[in-house]
């Protein structure tokens, strides 16, 4: 299994390609878009080099990063990655164009790839991190059944860490119920 194409209702994923990379560029350009983000670097050779290191990673089966795209058109994007240091656990992260924003296309990207997840081998729990004062990340993240792990600073920042067990039949929070298309 290298990166599956992952249909949801409304949405599709495909793996990206280098074929995205200006799509990509224009995404990274948004300030509104980016606000909430670790600063990236600010000419496109810098940052066409952080996407080579981060994006285009050789990242191991069903890892990676999806185009999510609705009737052919770029939407942003959504990550799943082993999450360093930590067996067993692997990250969501996601970054849509504003004009995608206030639809539930970040949920609906974030479900798939999360019941993905749990299809995977050893992949016991998902997170995901968010600025504190992100408020739209966040209610997607509870939308999806993530619940808050933990808070913390970094980078004069206030963050969110959010999380997902995988309970052999699907992912769930404790206490929430299954999370599964049907």
């Amino acid at each position: 299994m290298t990166l599956p194409l992952l249909p949801c209702p409304r949405l599709s994923l495909r793996p990206l390609t280098e074929g995205d990379r200006h799509s990509l560029l224009s995404l990274h350009r948004d300030p509104q878009v980016m606000r909430f983000s670790a600063a990236l670097p600010g000419d496109d050779a810098a940052l066409s080099a952080r996407m080579d290191r981060n994006i285009y990673h050789p990242w191991p089966d069903g890892h990676g990063f999806w185009a999510v795209e609705r009737v052919g058109l770029f939407l942003g994007w959504i990550m799943l990655i082993p999450k360093d240091g930590e067996d067993g656990t692997v990250e969501v992260g996601y970054r849509l164009h504003t004009h995608a924003w206030g639809q539930g296309y970040a949920t609906e990207a974030l479900i798939a790839v999360t019941q993905h997840a749990a299809r995977l081998p050893d992949i016991n729990r998902v997170v995901a991190e968010a600025r504190a004062d992100n408020a739209a990340s966040i209610r997607v993240l509870e939308k999806a059944a993530f619940r808050l792990l933990e808070r913390f600073t970094e980078e004069e920042a206030n963050w969110v860490r959010y999380g997902i067990q995988n309970t052999g039949t699907g992912m769930a929070a404790p206490g929430a119920k299954t999370l599964a298309w049907g």
